[in-house]
């Protein structure tokens, strides 16, 4: 959380995905604005290249980039965002468990299972962007409530007809946005669901 040290991303952890998105995001903050927004011009000269090939998290780039003349010379926002996925992970899986039961104790059990996930704990040293299952568990998440407001939680059968209800568009388009801004590679994932929910409501 040390923004200043940069030393275990330049050690290379296991592999050198860390060293490339820390790399993309000097560049990045280091060139002048341009559109899109998303453009390092010291990358890939003369062209530019947009970060999201160099897998350095589009949004918060695009963010501490507009905050860089408040920022130190050495700066790195991988133990931020790595904080936010544990926090984020945490939420999304509260929301989505307590879909299912009605216990706040089964709630937080399941929710302390999703936070110190195998998968999560791996990627978040050495593959940041790649630890945001967050996207997923919210897209899930936003399926399932939607399903349980069309059959009202069991039977199988409509309690009512899915037009009637209306899409939950704020948190769709938010969804695709942030999956975008983070990494395509959630695009998809979270596409999935999205598509579940406007095959529920037709």
């Amino acid at each position: 959380l040390d923004v200043t040290n940069d030393a275990w991303l330049l050690a290379g952890y296991d592999e050198w995905d860390n060293v490339q998105r820390y790399v993309g995001w000097m560049n990045y903050r280091n060139s002048a604005w341009s559109f899109p927004l998303a453009e390092a011009g010291n990358l890939c000269y003369p062209k530019g290249c947009i970060i999201s090939f160099m897998d350095a998290i589009p949004i918060v780039s695009i963010l501490f980039k507009a905050l860089s003349p408040l920022l130190p010379a050495t700066f790195q926002f991988e133990g931020i965002y790595m904080l936010l996925c544990f926090v984020l992970q945490g939420g999304a899986a509260a929301l989505l468990v307590h879909l299912f039961v009605n216990s706040y104790a089964y709630t937080l059990i399941g929710t302390v299972l999703f936070v110190f996930s195998p998968v999560l704990l791996e990627r978040g040293f050495r593959h940041s962007s790649l630890a945001s299952h967050y996207l997923v568990l919210f897209a899930m998440w936003v399926y399932f409530s939607f399903h349980k407001r069309v059959f009202g939680g069991g039977g199988g059968q409509p309690a009512q007809s899915g037009t009637a209800l209306a899409l939950p568009w704020a948190p769709m388009l938010v969804l695709c946005f942030f999956s975008v801004g983070v990494t395509p590679y959630f695009m998809p994932m979270v596409m999935v669901f999205v598509a579940l929910v406007a095959g529920e409501y037709v």
